[in-house]
């Protein structure tokens, strides 16, 4: 399949902790004609990874290298940097740029997504990523528009 033919549909949990939901979610997912998974949900995108194992589909890891939870389904991963993000967060604070009740965007551009590779993904879909993170970093991607539901 083509780039063209990607779908991305989405479901929600409305739980952190729940693995069978994780891995049911996952299971309809696939048999719908998913083929690869990213999940951002805690302990139920353990149950999603899970599913993807079973189901011989790939995952995309989030928030930490979740690449070692399954390795050759797990394929890659997007790490989330804590330090950078608490240290970003404070220093809006400080000086007085973190208004409430709104929401304040931050990740690429601030250094706090990364992406951890295994050996599954090629280096031409690595500098592609590379590509798309610096024009995200540089404020050309919508991400707003991309993800507005139809």
């Amino acid at each position: 399949r083509g780039l063209a033919d990607a779908k991305a549909p989405r479901a929600y949990a409305n739980s952190w902790d729940d693995v069978a939901l994780g891995k049911q979610m996952a299971e309809t997912m696939i048999d719908n004609g998913a083929d690869t998974l990213f999940v951002y949900a805690n302990q139920v995108g353990l149950g999603s990874i899970q599913a993807a194992k079973e189901k011989g589909a790939t995952f995309i890891g989030f928030s930490g290298d979740q690449n070692s939870v399954a390795p050759g389904t797990v394929v890659a991963s997007v790490a989330f940097d804590f330090e950078k993000f608490y240290t970003w967060t404070i220093d809006k604070f400080i000086k007085g740029e973190l208004a409430g009740n709104t929401v304040h965007q931050a990740g690429i551009a601030e250094g706090i997504f990364n992406p951890v590779y295994t050996d599954q993904i090629s280096d031409e879909i690595q500098a592609k990523v590379a590509a798309g993170m610096e024009k995200a970093a540089n404020g050309e991607i919508d991400f707003a528009a991309m993800f507005k539901q139809p």
